[in-house]
């Protein structure tokens, strides 16, 4: 079974504890080697500084796809046009790698009003001007909404975003789901979709079509209830599965191999496009 996690952060991992990508390793082993479960991920940048260190832990841990962007919460942190300058460079550059890592979205991006909200001006601004670098390079984009629908789909209107793309970690209402939908984005589930209180999210997540769905970690953040005090791990994306496989009440096998013709399709849309 082809297991696949739309959302992690290996440098993330790396920086909050260099064992969690051993830890990761091992597991994702004794997965492959228990059942035969293949789990592939896609590693997702938050600032493009880091490309060359991120294509390294990559490499390193066969990752084949990425993606690079410009996170809300850092989105003030350099001079407005050096930022995507800067960007626009690294992405040229990643476009022209031959190598088996392949940029397949641009992300995660957006709107972030808990953590960074003083900023709410430069966000938007960020973020129109990488939707439309993801337009220009024919890329899909990563959605960061954090408590934030209302200007997330302001923008989305005002720069509608050509490939589409992910809603990251849903946590919005249905009627979000359902506009994104309509312009092309698949709807990503987290491991929080897991917790207590989190009836509305499985309540949404039962309801959406399955051809819509994406499922993910965000490692090393968001574990799932059962680990909930620890760092997450990409491994534990299969919580998520069996979760909303239980929702629909069909088999974790039928409902991976309809992710995989999810992700397939996402992958697709920046292959075309290059």
């Amino acid at each position: 079974m082809l297991v696949i996690d739309s959302h992690i952060h290996l440098h993330s991992m790396q920086k909050k504890d260099p064992g969690l990508l051993d830890s990761f390793e091992k597991l994702r082993r004794l997965l492959k080697d228990d059942d035969g479960t293949d789990l592939h991920c896609l590693d997702v940048g938050v600032y493009p500084s880091d490309y060359q260190e991120r294509m390294e832990l990559c490499r390193r841990f066969g990752i084949q796809h990425f993606s690079l962007g410009i996170h809300p919460c850092h989105a003030h942190e350099e001079p407005f046009d050096e930022y995507i300058e800067s960007l626009e460079d690294v992405l040229r550059l990643a476009k022209d790698n031959n190598s088996l890592q392949k940029l397949v979205a641009l992300g995660e991006i957006g709107i972030d009003l808990v953590r960074n909200a003083e900023n709410i001006e430069v966000q938007l601004a960020v973020f129109k001007a990488q939707i439309r670098l993801a337009n220009k390079f024919g890329l899909p984009i990563i959605i960061h909404n954090r408590e934030a629908q209302d200007l997330v789909l302001q923008a989305l209107r005002e720069v509608p975003a050509v490939h589409g793309g992910i809603l990251h970690c849903f946590s919005a209402g249905q009627a979000m789901a359902i506009e994104l939908i309509d312009q092309g984005f698949f709807i990503s589930f987290a491991a929080n979709i897991t917790y207590p209180s989190a009836q509305n999210l499985r309540d949404i997540a039962g309801f959406l079509p399955t051809e819509s769905l994406l499922c993910e970690t965000d490692s090393p953040y968001l574990s799932p209830q059962r680990l909930r005090s620890k760092p997450n791990n990409p491994c534990n994306v299969l919580s998520v599965y069996q979760t909303i496989a239980g929702l629909k009440n069909i088999s974790v096998d039928d409902f991976a191999l309809q992710i995989q013709e999810n992700y397939s399709a996402l992958v697709a849309r920046s292959i075309a496009a290059t």
